[in-house]
């Protein structure tokens, strides 16, 4: 019985100590939220940033979205009948490379998360100093970006900020 609740202990501290102590929920619309470590800075109309430099790794945040009936005119049919192909796929990733030159990226993987078509791509600096993360979901007429910047090199998957996006 010790050992059990013993290891029940065990498992409930690494849980904690992967929570971010103080990061927020965001809410981005009424589709979905993420955690950040502070209040995110508007850049534009569909783009929010977060630059975290109390961690031992300075690390940026950025949220995006875009709604493709509005800058496309697809509607979510439309959408969701290129989502899960590899042309729309690097369509995005050649949205995403205009917009952040300083990176290279590289291949883009297709997966599903929450039974919706998403994308995982990474992008290294010129210097190799500085990795760009990116996961990006489809969802109705919208995708939805996350992006972080970071010097150090980790899975993506297993990384609070973008295991924390969540359906509202």
């Amino acid at each position: 019985m010790k050992l059990l609740l013993f290891s029940i202990a065990v498992i409930f501290g690494l849980s904690v100590a992967k929570a971010q102590n103080g990061w927020i929920v965001y809410k981005i619309d009424n589709k979905l939220s993420v955690k950040l470590p502070s209040k995110p800075i508007q850049s534009n109309e569909h783009s929010f940033y977060v630059k975290d430099e109390s961690a031992k790794d300075t690390a940026t945040y950025v949220i995006t979205y875009v709604d493709f009936l509005q800058t496309d005119g697809m509607d979510s049919v439309q959408l969701a009948k290129v989502a899960p192909t590899y042309g729309f796929a690097d369509n995005l990733k050649n949205r995403l490379q205009d917009q952040t030159k300083k990176f290279t990226i590289g291949p883009v993987m297709l997966d599903t998360w929450n039974n919706y078509i998403c994308y995982y791509m990474v992008g290294v600096s010129p210097s190799k100093k500085s990795i760009l993360y990116a996961f990006s979901v489809v969802i109705g007429t919208k995708v939805y970006g996350l992006i972080k910047i970071s010097s150090k090199n980790f899975d993506m998957k297993n990384d609070y900020f973008f295991s924390s996006l969540t359906l509202n």
